[in-house]
């Protein structure tokens, strides 16, 4: 009994580490001009690819020839039902859900 006990509990750790492990990418698309880090996102379809876990995130962002990186922390939410970018009401990004992930990317200044 012990034995299984342990072996549920390892599971539901590295379950868990592995959730705030991550390195994905994504597709997004974004409508109106934004700031990111000094940069400014122009309207179009960009590449999104990280690394990292925790508040130690590095998110790309790719738009044809242009590509630039800027630091992030993964977030756990639920999946939301549209990738969307939110922004401050200067214009600065500040976090970006993507469609069917689990995890959104915040960003601070």
């Amino acid at each position: 009994m012990k034995t299984k006990l342990l072996v549920i509990a390892l599971v539901l750790v590295l379950g868990i580490s592995t959730a705030f492990a991550a390195s994905g990418s994504a597709r997004l698309t974004i409508n109106t001009k934004a700031q990111l880090n000094g940069t400014t996102l122009e309207p179009g379809s960009y590449k999104l690819s990280w690394t990292g876990e925790g508040d130690k995130v590095q998110v790309t962002f790719k738009n044809g020839k242009h590509e630039f990186t800027a630091p992030a922390k993964l977030v756990q939410i639920s999946k939301p039902l549209y990738s969307a970018v939110v922004t401050d009401k200067s214009g600065a990004v500040r976090e970006i859900w993507l469609e069917g992930k689990t995890t959104s990317l915040v960003f601070t200044e």
